[in-house]
């Protein structure tokens, strides 16, 4: 309590496109405190300011609709077949990955599903990928569970995936798998 009323503090998160920093710097009479960056935020404001800030921001802000689907930079397009071990090793001593030093991203398009396994009590989609040597690379994406149709549960199916690439260790053997950040089902299940 602070003069008889509350007293709130607060944190956000931008994207980009939008400048949290200068958005709040527009406002500043309505804080006690604040400060941060382009990308976040923290602050600190009386109870009876925050209907204001609410209505600034909302007022001020001119995002749109496609502004919030994710995008991403793609650093090059690879075959099931190039995801090995030995690049996961390699791509691991660029680490650690953050703001200043982005996680390398990778495009494969068309990929052939030869089977999955859905974890929905986990949100985990578990992919194992055809690669054109015979053999099979694998996939693992986290809470997209919701976006893959019943019918691609129990079928072959061709899709496009977005994913950084790590070393997964199961049972003491080390592998490389795809750690996706999306995908697109460009053809029908069952083709």
């Amino acid at each position: 309590m602070r003069g008889g009323g509350s007293i709130y503090k607060g944190s956000g998160r931008s994207i980009e496109g939008y400048n949290m920093f200068e958005a709040l710097y527009r406002i500043r009479h309505l804080f006690v405190r604040f400060g941060g960056h382009a990308m976040a935020a923290g602050l600190t404001i009386e109870e009876k300011n925050i209907p204001p800030l609410r209505e600034a921001l909302n007022a001020e802000c001119a995002l749109s609709e496609e502004d919030f689907h994710a995008s991403f930079s793609i650093d090059a397009e690879l075959a099931p077949d190039d995801v090995t071990l030995a690049l996961s090793e390699e791509i691991s001593k660029l680490a650690p990955f953050g703001k200043g030093n982005r996680e390398p991203l990778f495009v494969s398009y068309g990929l052939t599903v030869d089977s999955l396994r859905a974890i929905d009590g986990k949100n985990t989609l578990i992919f194992n990928f055809l690669c054109g040597n015979g053999k099979r690379a694998k996939g693992i994406c986290f809470g997209m569970n919701d976006r893959l149709p019943p019918e691609c549960k129990n079928a072959p199916f061709k899709m496009d995936a977005v994913y950084g690439i790590e070393t997964n260790v199961y049972n003491g053997a080390a592998s490389a798998q795809m750690r996706i950040r999306d995908f697109r089902l460009p053809i029908s299940p069952h083709r």
